[in-house]
């Protein structure tokens, strides 16, 4: 099976084994340089969507820094059910924070309406307060706008 990470961004497309999570994690890391370089946002975009959603760990987790950084450039809405997914489900609750603030930086209703069902919810401390930060932080950015 072949992680569909094929890149628009260069001339030649290409794939990357599902098997070899380290190429996949590098070659979004080459798409992120390429996008940010030629400003292909919706390309990128459609990439994070593609990882987001990948089996491995690792692949998702590097998506989700990316989302972080890049979320107001890129649309990635279409992943958040993936993303609250980890938030809920995820046994290292490191990852289910970094999932908490990629949802943040998704542009998503839903995504800040299910945080807000879940802040006094949330068992996690650290979690917790990640939510109610990214939720501070959104409120601000709504009252700014």
């Amino acid at each position: 099976m072949l992680l569909a990470l094929t890149l628009l961004l260069a001339p030649a497309a290409f794939a990357i084994p599902a098997d070899d999570p380290d190429e996949a994690v590098e070659a979004l890391r080459q798409a992120e340089v390429e996008a940010v370089s030629a400003a292909r946002w919706d390309a990128f975009g459609d990439r994070l969507v593609q990882a987001l959603r990948d089996d491995h760990d690792g692949v998702r987790v590097a998506a989700m820094q990316l989302v972080i950084r890049y979320g107001d450039q890129v649309d990635v809405r279409r992943a958040v059910n993936d993303v609250l997914h980890l938030y809920r489900e995820h046994d290292d609750d490191d990852v289910r924070r970094m999932a908490v603030v990629a949802l943040g930086q998704m542009n998503s209703g839903r995504a800040i309406g299910v945080l807000r069902l879940s802040e006094d919810f949330e068992k996690n401390e650290a979690v917790q307060r990640t939510i109610r930060a990214v939720l501070a932080a959104h409120e601000a950015a709504r009252q700014d706008a």
